[in-house]
C-alpha cells in the first residue's frame, strides 16, 4: 500500500503507489474484487485516489474513470481534495492550481502563480493553507478556496517540511521547518 485508502461505502481501495493498480476490497465480506498484476508500465497505478461526483478516481493513469478527469500525478507535486467534493488543490512547480472534477473534464477554476515551489496543502472548512516558496522566500499562506484570493500570508524563518503543515482540533496551524524548528499560528 502506498497511498492513503479510501470508501465508497461498498468498495475499501487500497492505493497501490507507482507499480501496481489499486486493490479493491468487497467491505461486507473482505473479498478481493481484482486481481493485481505488476505490469509496471502497462498497469494504471494510483498512488492518489478520490471520491468526486460519486466516482472513486484514480491519479496517474485511470483505471476507473477517463484519463482527462483528473490531472496526472507526474505533473503534480501535491494533490489535496476538498471537503470530500468535487475539487482538487494541484500543487506544482509552477503555480497552485484549483481544478473542478465535474463534467467530462478537469476545469481550472483559478491558479496562483505566486508559487515557485509548493511544499504543503492543506483543505480546511473555509482556508486553504500553502506553504512554499513565493518571490525567493517561504511563506505560509491563507487562500479562500472558492476564489484563491489572498486571506493572509506569513514569512517563515526557513523552508517547511514536505508536508509539514497541519491543522489540529482547535484551529491551531503547526508548521514543520527543514530547520527543525515548530511554528504555531493560532489564538492562543
Amino acid at each position: 500500500v502506498q497511498g492513503h485508502l479510501l470508501s465508497d461505502g461498498k468498495t475499501l481501495y487500497m492505493a497501490g503507489g507507482n507499480v501496481v493498480s489499486p486493490a479493491k476490497y468487497d467491505l461486507a465480506n473482505g473479498k478481493c474484487l481484482n486481481e493485481l498484476t505488476n505490469e509496471w508500465q502497462k498497469s494504471p497505478r494510483g498512488s492518489e485516489l478520490f471520491l468526486a461526483a460519486g466516482e472513486v478516481r484514480v491519479v496517474d493513469r485511470m483505471m476507473y474513470a477517463p484519463r482527462a478527469y483528473i490531472p496526472s500525478r507526474y505533473h503534480a507535486k501535491y494533490l489535496v481534495q476538498s471537503g470530500g467534493g468535487n475539487t482538487l488543490f494541484q500543487g506544482t512547480e509552477k503555480a497552485l492550481i484549483c481544478v473542478g472534477l465535474e463534467g467530462d473534464k478537469p476545469k481550472t477554476r483559478w491558479q496562483d502563480l505566486r508559487f515557485a515551489r509548493t511544499d504543503a496543502v492543506v483543505s480546511t472548512a473555509n482556508t486553504l493553507l500553502v506553504a512554499g516558496m513565493s518571490q525567493g522566500k517561504p511563506i505560509l499562506s491563507a487562500l479562500d478556496p472558492g476564489s484563491g484570493k489572498q486571506i493572509w500570508e506569513h514569512e517563515l524563518p526557513a523552508n517547511v517540511a514536505n508536508w509539514g503543515v497541519a491543522v489540529d482540533r482547535d484551529g491551531q496551524i503547526q508548521v514543520t521547518l527543514v530547520n527543525g524548528m515548530l511554528i504555531c499560528f493560532g489564538t492562543k
